[in-house]
């Protein structure tokens, strides 16, 4: 945390764009702004189980190196049978080790996020090793409910597949 306030100064209150500029003066960052884009989320079935995106209010993302950063605001309506995972792609593959390096890195990366299901409750996000599409789950690996009104609020950053 010193490092950071050594860098930032005595101020280390500013905005959002002041750091920005800082750190591009101290070249940390390139000289172009990070811009987000959009991109065409998809529901991924599990088995019998679908999610249909019936309102997506926002999914964007900014890549920066292999570092993506996501956010994703959807509601949506399940069917089929009840599953514990919602699959929703994503626009870049992400990341995942196969070697001896342990179970944890060659499950791929994973985190916390806001749903909805009947309730609003936390969730538990997880990009597979190699692949495109994200797993949201309950916080309780219960199954999800079946009908409208379910959603997902992720705000997240993942290593993109090299």
């Amino acid at each position: 945390m010193s490092r950071i306030r050594s860098l930032l100064g005595a101020n280390s209150n500013k905005s959002l764009s002041n750091l920005s500029a800082e750190l591009r003066r101290k070249n940390f960052l390139s000289s172009s702004e990070v811009a987000f884009d959009d991109y065409f989320i998809q529901a991924v079935p599990l088995g019998t189980f679908v999610f249909t995106p019936t309102n997506i209010y926002h999914a964007r993302y900014a890549l920066v190196g292999q570092l993506v950063t996501l956010a994703v605001s959807v509601v949506g309506t399940t069917s089929g049978v009840a599953a514990t995972a919602i699959r929703l792609s994503l626009p870049e593959t992400g990341w995942g080790a196969t070697d001896a390096v342990g179970a944890i890195l060659s499950e791929g990366q994973a985190g916390q996020c806001r749903i909805l299901d009947g309730t609003e409750t936390k969730g538990l996000w997880r990009i597979p090793y190699n692949q495109n599409f994200i797993e949201i789950t309950r916080h309780d690996n219960a199954n999800w409910g079946i009908g409208t009104g379910r959603a997902i609020l992720l705000n997240l950053s993942y290593m993109k597949a090299m």
